[in-house]
C-alpha cells in the first residue's frame, strides 16, 4: 500500500495522469518487491523465529514450497508486464533492480552496512522507475528519491538494531553486530 501510495503522489508530482503506463509501474514494482519478500522471508526463517515470530513461514501458515509457488508467480507477472515497458526502463529493471533484489537476499544483507545501502536504493529506485518508464527522463523525481534513500537506510539501520538477537544467530556482520 505504501510503494502504490507513493507511485500515485509521483504521478501528481509528475502531472501524470493514472494510465496503463502507471498500472504496469504498479504491477512490476508490487510483484518484484514480493517476490524479494518471499525470498527474503524463505531464507530468514531461523532470525524470524527469533525476530519475528507472526511470518507467515514461522507460524506455518504457508509453507516453504506454497511460497516458492508464489515467487515463481509473481516473478512470471513482472517479466511478463515487464515486456511493455520502454527500453530504457527495462535496462534499469533487468540489469539493476533484479539483480539487486536477489543478490541482496543472497549475498548483500548479511553484510555491515551493505545490506542497508542496497534496500534504501531499492525502495528509492521505485522513483526513478516510474519517471523513466513514463517520460524516458529522471528529473522531477530526484529529491523524492533521494530522499526516500535517506529515510529508508536510517530505517534499515534501526531495524537490525531490533533484529539484533536473531541475527547474530545467524552469525550475520551487521552493523549493529560489529558494534555490540
Amino acid at each position: 500500500i505504501i510503494l502504490w501510495a507513493a507511485i500515485l503522489a509521483s504521478c501528481y508530482l509528475l502531472n501524470a495522469e493514472l494510465n496503463m503506463d502507471v498500472l504496469k509501474v504498479i504491477f512490476i514494482t508490487s510483484t518484484f518487491m514480493g517476490s524479494g519478500y518471499i525470498v527474503n522471508d524463505i531464507r530468514d526463517v531461523k532470525t524470524d523465529k527469533i525476530n519475528t515470530k507472526n511470518r507467515p513461514l514461522v507460524l506455518n501458515t504457508l509453507t516453504t514450497q506454497e511460497c516458492k509457488t508464489y515467487n515463481i508467480i509473481f516473478i512470471i507477472i513482472g517479466l511478463i508486464v515487464s515486456l511493455y515497458i520502454n527500453n530504457y526502463a527495462k535496462a534499469l529493471l533487468y540489469l539493476i533492480i533484479i539483480p539487486l533484489v536477489y543478490l541482496y537476499n543472497y549475498y548483500f544483507k548479511q553484510y555491515i552496512i551493505i545490506g542497508n545501502v542496497v534496500v534504501a536504493l531499492l525502495l528509492s529506485m521505485v522513483f526513478v522507475f516510474l519517471e523513466i518508464s513514463l517520460f524516458n527522463t529522471f528529473e522531477v523525481l530526484l529529491i523524492p528519491s533521494l530522499l526516500t534513500f535517506g529515510i529508508s537506510l536510517i530505517r534499515e539501520i534501526l531495524k537490525d538494531i531490533e533484529d539484533y538477537k536473531g541475527d547474530k544467530a545467524s552469525q550475520m556482520k551487521t552493523l549493529p553486530i560489529i558494534l555490540g
